[in-house]
């Protein structure tokens, strides 16, 4: 689950032995930690605080949003 370059070589097949390599698996790491973050909260609304589900729902779809508009 957790992998040690934060998916970036793994996954993603990006080279992180050259110059700023550990930028890249720094900012992988901070994009897997906010999702389990999100997860966490999307999992309590579900369970606990079912009339935060729409705004969960709302939240995703902003978030999915963003980033598409990222993939230009």
């Amino acid at each position: 689950m957790f992998a040690l370059d934060g998916g970036a070589h793994s996954i993603v097949g990006l080279a992180i032995n050259l110059e700023g390599g550990a930028n890249l698996v720094a900012l992988f790491a901070q994009w897997g930690a906010s999702q389990l973050i999100l997860a966490v909260f999307y999992w309590l609304a579900i369970i606990r605080y079912r009339g935060l589900v729409p705004l969960m729902l709302l939240i995703v779809a902003l978030e999915q949003g963003y980033g598409l508009g990222l993939d230009t």
